[in-house]
């Protein structure tokens, strides 16, 4: 079969016809039920766009992303990067195009490893270049990242949370993929180091030309940084459409729930009175 082309340009990047993940739990001691984490799905994610992925937890936000990396298969339908099935995909192939960067920074470095050094290592893994060309590689990306020099050679436990994930993001993109898929990347910093975050991805996005699949639950971070919104309810998606469009005419009880239970800065707002919101269906 054909490789996938690294950053292909034509045709959408991902796309989920009408995809369900099925898990089975145990319910008592000795039964299993049916848990559709994901249930009927479809979307497409074109290059360069920024989508969206919001809803709370346990929505089904995390399985949407591993299908679309192929971590995981779908028990129905069809889950295609540039216009091939997943599971034709070679792994390697899939992470050439396709990146992930996760929610805690910390969890996902080597402790024992340098910050070089694990910018570097999915080159040796690959085979790409020389050792010095990987590390010459894993400097460019720090310095475009905006990590100074003294911290190339430091460890993970050196560095600050906001440094640690400025360190997952170029790892990420060493192997110069077309997309990157961002789990609630933000979560796990304070909110200064958050907005100094998402200015990076939204940089780099321009200056690279990168697809994001950002997922998240917090709204403020969405309105930053989406193009189009998909809110995810009980393995569904509930509605779809471009930021403003939700942001400023939800149509559904669910998402607006999620609208009016998220914070605001505005003096005098107050604490959401959940209460008083629709219950979701």
């Amino acid at each position: 079969m054909p490789p996938v082309p690294d950053n292909a340009t034509d045709g959408p990047v991902f796309e989920l016809r009408d995809v369900r993940k099925t898990y089975h739990v145990r319910d008592g001691a000795w039964r299993r039920r049916p848990l559709h984490a994901v249930d009927g799905v479809s979307l497409t994610v074109n290059r360069s766009e920024v989508l969206g992925i919001v809803g709370e937890s346990g929505s089904g936000k995390t399985t949407l992303a591993k299908l679309m990396l192929g971590l995981t298969q779908p028990t129905s339908g069809d889950a295609l990067l540039h216009g091939r099935s997943m599971e034709t995909i070679d792994r390697r192939q899939v992470s050439r195009e396709v990146q992930f960067v996760f929610q805690d920074p910390y969890s996902s470095l080597n402790p024992s490893r340098s910050i070089e050094d694990a910018v570097a290592h999915p080159l040796r893994l690959h085979g790409m270049g020389s050792r010095l060309e990987q590390l010459k590689r894993a400097h460019d990306l720090l310095d475009l990242v905006g990590l100074p020099k003294r911290t190339h050679a430091a460890f993970p436990g050196q560095l600050s949370g906001g440094q640690r994930q400025r360190v997952v993001i170029a790892r990420a993109l060493s192997l110069r993929p077309g997309a990157l898929i961002c789990d609630e990347p933000t979560s796990a910093l304070d909110v200064s180091v958050q907005a100094q975050i998402l200015n990076l991805l939204h940089d780099l996005r321009k200056e690279l030309k990168l697809t994001y699949v950002f997922i998240s639950h917090n709204l403020e971070v969405m309105e930053h940084i989406a193009e189009n919104i998909a809110v995810v309810y009980r393995g569904k998606i509930v509605e779809y459409g471009p930021k403003a469009e939700i942001f400023e005419n939800a149509q559904k009880p669910y998402t607006r729930r999620l609208l009016a239970s998220a914070m605001t800065v505005a003096p005098g707002a107050g604490i959401p009175r959940l209460e008083a919101l629709p219950t979701a269906r």
